[in-house]
């Protein structure tokens, strides 16, 4: 008898100690939205509408201008080593374009024949600005043997290289190929 009223006491205390739980839940923050569930209810319902038609108005484009902070400047060699390249052309190249305005990194690389040296400028830079002063530099570049091509500066441009790419074979001719082929390109592009 003595334990079933400890078991019946510990129990009220429980139920208790979990009422007084929940009013000190309903008395705080969130307490105000358990207490109003429908307003909670309705602005839940107007914050996911107004984030829909935020998301239709949001302006797009087919082809945004992606511009990419990347440059290179080539130097052709023909007949030359690694090497020889690297001694002769792409040393010479990087030592000038050294410390060039809002210069972020630059690599390099030597193969045959051509110096490739890689200038990456900072994200928040001129663009346009930071190009203009590194084709200035490029051609204050002295020193280079006779036979070497003078420096050519190309910007890295999103729009320059190919989205999607297809080929297509099979047992048909070379025209009923490429009908098909531009039947395709016609689809995509719509």
């Amino acid at each position: 008898m003595n334990n079933e009223n400890n078991i019946t006491k510990l129990s009220q205390r429980d139920s208790e100690i979990n009422r007084r739980r929940i009013e000190q839940t309903r008395r705080g923050f969130f307490g105000f939205f358990i207490k109003r569930w429908r307003l909670t209810i309705l602005m839940v319902i107007g914050m996911a509408a107004w984030g829909f038609l935020s998301l239709m108005e949001l302006p797009r484009e087919a082809n945004p201008e992606v511009q990419i902070p990347i440059a290179v400047v080539t130097t052709v060699y023909p007949g030359a080593s690694p090497s020889d390249i690297e001694e002769l052309i792409t040393n010479k190249v990087e030592e000038k374009l050294d410390g060039l305005e809002n210069m972020e990194r630059m690599t390099s690389n030597s193969s045959f024949g051509v110096s490739s040296v890689v200038i990456e400028f900072e994200a928040g830079a001129d663009l346009k600005g930071s190009i203009r002063n590194l084709r200035d530099k490029a051609d204050t570049i002295s020193g280079l043997p006779s036979e070497a091509e003078d420096p050519m500066v190309m910007e890295i441009r999103a729009n320059d290289f190919a989205i999607v790419t297809f080929s297509l074979v099979g047992n048909l001719t070379d025209g009923q190929l490429k009908d098909i082929g531009e039947r395709a390109q016609d689809e995509l592009e719509s």
